[in-house]
């Protein structure tokens, strides 16, 4: 499968996170969307080790 996607549509690296993302804990909305920045602020460094290499 993997083969037949371009290089950019590839998965290259996965992070479990240790709790799913809720209104509870202010990830989401009440119509259950992401809060970007919300998540940016809790995970920022999290996504900077797996995107920041620019791999």
């Amino acid at each position: 499968l993997t083969k037949s996607l371009a290089d950019y549509e590839r998965v290259r690296r996965v992070a479990l996170l240790p709790e799913e993302f809720s209104i509870d804990s202010g990830e989401m909305t009440p119509t259950l969307k992401i809060k970007r920045r919300v998540v940016d602020e809790k995970y920022g460094q999290l996504i900077e080790e797996l995107y920041g290499g620019g791999e």
